[in-house]
C-alpha cells in the first residue's frame, strides 16, 4: 500500500500543486493534504484520481494498482489510416487462409475429424483479425 500512496504523492510535484489543483476544480491545499502520504483522514476519491492523472500526464498510480493485483497494463497506441490498412490485409489473409483450408479439405468429399479442426482454426484465425480490424477502426485518430 506504501507504494500506491508514494505513487499518488509522486503524481503532483513539488512546486506543482496549485497549478494541478486549478485544473481538477480542487484548491491547493486540499489537493496536498489528499496526496500526502502521512496523511489517513483525506485522501482522493477514485473519481479525483481520475481526473488527476491526465491533469497530470502521469499514470503511474493505475500502473501500481494493476500490479498490486497482478495486472500489466500498457498504453493503447492509437491508429492510423496505415493500421487500418495493415489489419484490413491481415483480414483479407485470413479470409484467403479459410477459403484454402477449406478447399482442401473437401477435395475428396468428405471431411476428417482433423480437417474439421483445421478449418475452425483458420475461422477463428479470422475472426480474430476481424476484431483487430475494428479495434484499429475503432481507435484511429485519421
Amino acid at each position: 500500500m506504501d507504494t500506491l500512496l508514494n505513487a499518488i504523492h509522486k503524481t503532483v510535484p513539488y512546486g506543482h500543486a496549485a497549478k494541478l489543483a486549478d485544473k481538477i476544480g480542487m484548491s491547493q491545499k486540499i489537493l496536498s493534504n489528499k496526496v500526502n502520504p502521512d496523511n489517513e483522514h483525506h485522501q482522493l476519491t477514485v473519481l479525483e484520481l481520475c481526473r488527476l492523472m491526465p491533469a497530470a500526464d502521469d499514470y503511474q498510480v493505475l500502473i501500481v494498482m494493476a500490479d498490486m493485483f497482478g495486472f500489466k497494463i500498457e498504453k493503447k497506441q492509437p491508429s492510423t489510416v496505415k493500421n487500418i490498412i495493415s489489419a484490413l490485409l491481415t483480414v483479407e489473409s485470413e479470409h484467403g487462409d479459410v477459403s484454402r483450408t477449406l478447399g482442401e479439405a473437401l477435395e475428396d468429399g468428405r471431411l476428417t475429424r482433423d480437417e474439421r479442426t483445421a478449418i475452425l482454426r483458420e475461422v477463428n484465425e479470422a475472426i480474430d483479425s476481424l476484431h483487430g480490424l475494428k479495434e484499429s477502426v475503432h481507435g484511429s485518430k485519421v
